[in-house]
């Protein structure tokens, strides 16, 4: 006889993801950060206050804006980690030299709303945080593009500074979500589940349908709000619904790109709340595209003919090639 399948009722998946306890991770996070001004303004000592504050929640940390090798091993043997603050741009700077060179991890920090600096180290990888506000969208490729950080963490709000606090302590979440056309919008339903058990996402990447749902979430809306969108596009529209003769695709991909415009606009990955990546088959090369370096349906028609546009996540930068 066949054994039955006992399937749990949907309302006790919440209260299951919620009391499981996942298995250890080994931690790689920088113990000594280093947060660097950019430019004058006094915005990153309160940065550096705000991003200890969250990072408290998982590991203990200090936060130091002078001091010697003597004062950072003593306060390194009693704290998980030290935030260093660096407020004097110059490298004439004494203390903004002594934190280049303690500092395991290195994060410029600037402001979207001021063009990026003119000279910076560049014989190491850094981060890059920027304070971007409201209505500061497109201003932070000028920075990307200008200095190349290893990764970028907008800062709009409380919860983009926990998140930068989680990816800097080790303890993110990341997710991604395969394809597989219709089935795919199974993606929404998981990511309604995880967010009512109280798992922060900071991290989101997809191919095909879950790269779809994925920038979705990934810009911060809901769940019900993705779920409307994509019945709206896929079953109100028929994006694949232009076919045409099957000589590279099935479909001319005109309605499909109508509904990446209307979905995301003019949007940037670098720009979106959480860091985001997916993969896409260039079907003329016949090679994958990994990941793209856009949200932007516009970006896709402005290249050089036979160049691709790649980002290396969760490196910030984009290449041609």
């Amino acid at each position: 006889m066949r054994r039955r399948r006992r399937w749990r009722s949907r309302a006790s998946w919440g209260p299951s993801l919620r009391d499981s306890t996942p298995p250890p991770i080994p931690s790689q996070a920088p113990a000594t950060i280093a947060l660097v001004a950019s430019g004058p303004g006094g915005e990153t000592l309160a940065l550096a206050h705000d991003l200890a504050g969250e990072m408290r929640r998982q590991r203990t940390v200090a936060v130091l804006a002078r001091g010697d090798e003597a004062v950072l091993d003593a306060v390194e043997q009693e704290h998980d980690h030290v935030v260093l603050v660096a407020e004097a741009p110059s490298e004439h700077s004494e203390w903004t030299a002594f934190c280049l060179r303690q500092a395991d991890r290195l994060v410029l920090v600037g402001s979207a709303r001021e063009p990026p600096p003119a000279l910076f180290p560049r014989d190491r990888t850094f981060d890059m945080a920027l304070r971007a506000g409201r209505g500061a969208e497109g201003r932070m490729r000028p920075w990307v593009d200008a200095l190349a950080p290893t990764r970028l963490y907008p800062v709009i709000d409380a919860p983009s500074v926990a998140h930068m606090a989680r990816r800097l302590t080790g303890t993110s979440v990341g997710i991604v979500l395969s394809g597989g056309g219709a089935r795919a919008f199974a993606h929404v339903g998981v990511l309604a589940e995880l967010r009512l058990a109280g798992v922060e996402i900071d991290r989101v990447g997809g191919c095909s349908m879950g790269a779809y749902v994925g920038a979705h979430f990934a810009a911060g809306r809901s769940w019900p709000e993705i779920l409307a969108r994509c019945r709206q596009e896929f079953v109100a529209r028929k994006p694949l619904g232009d076919i045409t003769l099957p000589i590279v695709a099935f479909t001319r991909g005109r309605r499909g790109l109508q509904m990446l415009h209307r979905s995301f606009g003019e949007g940037l990955i670098e720009e979106l709340p959480r860091e985001f990546f997916c993969t896409a088959c260039d079907l003329a090369h016949n090679h994958t595209v990994s990941p793209a370096a856009s949200c932007s349906p516009a970006s896709t028609r402005s290249r050089p003919p036979g160049a691709t546009r790649t980002w290396s996540w969760p490196s910030a930068a984009p290449t041609w090639r």
